[in-house]
């Protein structure tokens, strides 16, 4: 981890957006996803699914930190 990138990234990581803040973004989330596959099954190419999947991967990272920062909290049955 030599690189100022990886390093920001790294950083980036450790202190990334509170559970409050990723609850806040996960309706626009949603609406972009969907909006993202619905241009992808209109017209669908390389490109467009390569978007759609760093996407995916993107909301699979978000929702991850989600439920480790509720976790942690000791939330349970997901009520906050």
């Amino acid at each position: 981890m030599n690189r100022p990138e990886e390093q920001a990234a790294f950083l980036n990581f450790q202190s990334g957006p509170t559970a409050n803040e990723m609850l806040r973004y996960l309706p626009d989330l949603g609406e972009r996803t969907a909006a993202q596959l619905t241009e992808l099954a209109r017209a669908p190419t390389i490109e467009r699914a390569d978007r759609m999947l760093a996407q995916l991967d993107g909301a699979r990272t978000l929702v991850s930190r989600l439920r480790a920062d509720l976790i942690r909290e000791g939330v349970a049955g997901g009520q906050r």
